[in-house]
């Protein structure tokens, strides 16, 4: 989130309380030097999950430019030192006192690694480039052993270079990122900076430690309680039942008119440049998944204490942010709901994410993640490096891990806004991804064009498509699906498309797409909540028409197989079905169910 949007939410949340300006705590106090600094909730949750084997760089962020021009090493390799001896958080490590985690911070002049491959007389240097950087962002941190931060420079050509920045998330926030590059630019251009900060990481931690939470599990039950347990996109495959945590990235940009169409918008509108873009992914999510209730994650730095604007740490907590589009809200009405729900988690972002999930107290399931299994984040990595005679072109490497089914990733830019998809690549294939990207643009230039339009009238679908559907909604020569994919998939991907195109119609009844999915995906819940899923047999005795398709359709949503019975055939015929299939379920009418 750009500090522009977290100062409009800071006076967005000090007019609902009632206050002059945002409320903000006291400065806290410098802790004495030395010892044991007790762990924050989310760095004691990475600590565990490093202790459970997470090794392989699902938690470690990793930032890389190709440098082009004169590279003083020795000038950075005292940069990042610098940065290092300045912020206490890069040299912590962790160990046990008394059965508990703490992190013990190491004296300044704990250098960091910054390791050099020279790959120039490589046979194919370009492809031993690659596997050196795979490998860098594959290798794991000992938290035991600080600095938990370093750096690695491929040379290509002597005024070549790859520029590799990793640390481990339990010592930084993508923020803090953002602050290591804006402080290894300037030590390395000769400017001087304080010896540290203000404010310590280890001070908010002590400060952090003794000071009471606001009342969030109050509100975070009340927002979440009754939220659906699974967002339930369709996939290319099923869900494995455990995570495997193999990701992969699709890349992509908005361009720079649309970019600048956005901040028109928000000036016009009154509201945050997070608020349209994480709504524009809301309907995105809604559209695919046909469901009208949308949970989705969002990283929440705490900013409310002053003097750690440019600390360096693990600040970040997950916050959730919930969107009902129930009721045919207009535009407007989503927008003001999407930002209401950020000014609520701001408020109580500090309440630790873990014990929100442990108190709404989600079914166990190691398919997927409780709560949420999509994030959005903004605008993460700051100006990113400008290193002073060096011309910076960052990259975008391969990604290779997931922790959720799916996160957009959005950053702004002179260009444009940079985005980017990761997905699990367990349910999602790059091609599905990378549609889900043209329809979040086309949603988001949707939005920006009609805000008093209803939300369920956007068109998400490309022009291509568009063009298909003016041509008969397929090709001059049909050729049959051979892929495989089910058919309730094609359904839904086709309602995310073109939701007021006509689905279904029998007799005087008919249903376009956006309808036939809700109601579809509302009776496949129902039957859920009735036993109904993979390997059950649901009956259907109803006539042919729409009720009838959308029954067929739930139960497929439901995992389930359906077993049509025709209320007319004989009843010893019916008997003999249904002890045969023994149905988990039944769908019929009053009228038919004498039958």
């Amino acid at each position: 989130m750009t500090q522009q949007d977290r100062d409009r939410l800071f006076k967005l949340l000090a007019a609902r309380s009632g206050l002059a300006t945002a409320t903000r705590e006291s400065a806290i106090p410098r802790r004495p030097t030395g010892g044991p600094v007790p762990l924050l909730p989310a760095q004691r949750q990475l600590w565990f999950l490093d202790r459970l084997g997470a090794r392989d760089g699902v938690y470690t962020i990793t930032q890389s430019w190709r440098l082009s021009g004169a590279l003083d090493v020795a000038a950075l390799r005292r940069a990042l030192a610098a940065v290092v001896d300045r912020h206490e958080a890069l040299r912590a490590g962790f160990e046990e006192l008394e059965g508990e985690p703490v992190q013990v911070m190491a004296p300044p002049g704990t250098a960091p690694e910054l390791s050099i491959v020279d790959v120039r007389h490589a046979a194919r240097p370009r492809d031993r480039a690659d596997a050196v950087l795979a490998a860098e962002r594959a290798r794991p941190f000992d938290l035991a052993e600080p600095p938990l931060v370093r750096g690695l420079l491929v040379v290509l050509a002597p005024d070549v270079h790859l520029f590799v920045l990793t640390a481990h998330h339990i010592v930084a926030d993508a923020a803090s990122v953002g602050i290591m590059l804006r402080e290894l630019t300037e030590h390395y251009g000769g400017t001087a900076l304080p010896s540290e900060p203000p404010v310590q990481y280890g001070d908010y931690a002590v400060w952090h430690a003794g000071h009471p939470l606001d009342a969030g599990e109050k509100y975070w039950h009340e927002t979440l309680h009754d939220a659906p347990a699974l967002l339930e996109l369709p996939t290319d495959r099923p869900r494995p039942p455990a995570e495997s945590f193999r990701g992969d990235g699709h890349s992509f940009v908005i361009p720079a008119e649309r970019a600048a169409e956005l901040a028109e918008f928000c000036r016009r509108h009154g509201v945050t440049a997070n608020t349209v873009l994480l709504s524009a992914y809301v309907l995105l999510l809604a559209r695919h998944s046909g469901q009208d209730d949308v949970v989705v994650g969002m990283p929440m730095r705490d900013e409310t204490v002053p003097g750690i604007e440019n600390c360096v740490g693990m600040f970040a907590n997950t916050v959730a942010v919930r969107t009902r589009l129930r009721g045919e809200p207009t535009v407007t009405e989503l927008l003001t709901q999407v930002q209401e729900a950020c000014v609520g988690a701001l408020e109580h972002q500090r309440y630790p994410w873990e014990r929100v999930a442990r108190s709404l107290r989600p079914a166990r399931d190691l398919s997927h993640n409780p709560v949420f299994q999509v994030m959005f984040v903004l605008n993460a990595t700051g100006d990113g490096l400008r290193l002073p005679g060096i011309d910076a072109e960052w990259l975008d490497l391969p990604v290779t891990t997931a922790r959720f089914d799916l996160t957009l990733a959005l950053a702004t830019t002179p260009d444009g806004i940079e985005g980017r998809l990761d997905y699990a690549t367990d349910l999602f294939d790059a091609k599905t991804v990378a549609r889900l990207a043209e329809h979040y643009e086309q949603l988001l230039r949707a939005l920006l064009a009609a805000p008093e339009a209803p939300v369920s009238r956007l068109d998400a679908s490309t022009e291509a498509e568009r063009r298909r559907l003016r041509d008969g909604g397929h090709p001059a020569a049909p050729a049959p699906v051979t892929d495989g994919t089910p058919v309730h998939v094609l359904i839904t991907r086709q309602a995310a498309e073109t939701p007021a195109a006509l689905a279904v119609t029998e007799g005087g009844e008919s249903l376009t797409y956006a309808e036939l999915i809700t109601r579809a995906n509302g009776l496949a819940a129902r039957l859920r909540e009735h036993g109904v899923g993979r390997g059950s047999v649901v009956a259907l005795g109803l006539p042919a028409g729409c009720a009838a398709f959308t029954s067929l359709l739930a139960t497929l949503l439901a995992g389930g197989a359906y077993l049509p019975l025709d209320p007319g055939h004989p009843h010893a015929r019916l008997d003999s079905l249904l002890a045969d299939a023994a149905p988990a379920a039944l769908i019929t009418t009053r009228e038919h169910s004498a039958a």
